[in-house]
């Protein structure tokens, strides 16, 4: 039986009229409010290179083992550290996977589709990314991978950089080993073209500082320091002088900022 309110025409229009623009406004409500959802899973996700894509299959090849351990995290005085720095600690890190080199533009523009970086070139290091669109570059490459990529740790960037090399030692060979100011000419350069270090772990110290997934905590209960909206980025880059290049010097930035000298190196 029809419902008396629907018998008449006018009410039967008026009826329907308000129901689809109910329905069509909870539509426009939940596009607006999963809008990154939607976008990443649809315009995105058609666009994205698949696992046998050359970059891709290179990026992955490029991944270092590293056997985990205990070691001694920080510096001592005499070191001459920052007061951030102290005091050295015990850490036990567990087994996990660094990549050789920092992402390179050629990585980036394959999953992200633009190259933010100020100077330009395949093989050179992103750059001018923030420690947001890094999450995204790390969600679109595990979509398309089906692995688990991430941010190193603090603890596990500073047990691969110091791994087999004694701190002070890593300065006096910073020339060799990274690209800081005294030889990298005030711009950053190809990846992977010095000598590595002990774990085969190329531009710890320069090239770009890194970004990693921690934030930034004092190492003693006697520094506090409350980092809002931070994140702790390790390595020296091409604009730093060797002291700075050191596997214990420690900074932080906000997480959307986006600088020059600041890019992105692969754990998982």
């Amino acid at each position: 039986m029809t419902p008396s309110f629907l018998k008449t025409p006018r009410r039967n229009c008026l009826f329907f009229f308000v129901l689809a623009t109910v329905l069509l406004l909870g539509v426009v409500l939940y596009v607006v409010n999963n809008r990154s959802w939607i976008y990443e899973n649809t315009i995105v996700a058609l666009r994205l290179p698949d696992a046998d894509d050359p970059v891709i299959k290179g990026l992955l090849a490029d991944m270092v083992p590293i056997e985990g351990g205990t070691f001694v995290m920080g510096a001592t005085l005499e070191d001459n550290p920052y007061i951030d720095e102290m005091p050295p600690h015990e850490v036990h890190v567990g087994s996990f996977s660094l990549g050789r080199h920092e992402v390179t533009q050629a990585e980036w523009v394959a999953l992200m589709g633009d190259n933010p970086s100020i100077e330009k070139g395949d093989d050179l290091p992103v750059s001018c990314v923030s420690w947001e669109e890094c999450n995204q570059f790390i969600s679109r490459l595990n979509r398309v991978t089906g692995r688990k990529f991430r941010f190193p740790t603090e603890q596990e960037w500073e047990y691969a950089a110091r791994k087999g090399m004694d701190d002070m030692a890593r300065q006096e060979q910073a020339d060799s080993l990274e690209w800081t100011m005294e030889v990298s000419g005030g711009k950053p350069h190809p990846v992977g073209k010095l000598s590595p270090n002990a774990m085969g772990l190329c531009d710890m110290g320069g090239n770009v500082s890194e970004w990693c997934d921690t934030t930034k905590l004092a190492y003693s209960d006697t520094l506090f320091h409350v980092y809002v909206n931070r994140k702790a980025v390790r390595g020296g880059n091409y604009s730093s002088d060797p002291w700075h290049a050191r596997a214990t010097y420690r900074m932080n930035e906000d997480k959307g900022k986006h600088s020059p000298l600041v890019g992105l190196r692969l754990a998982e």
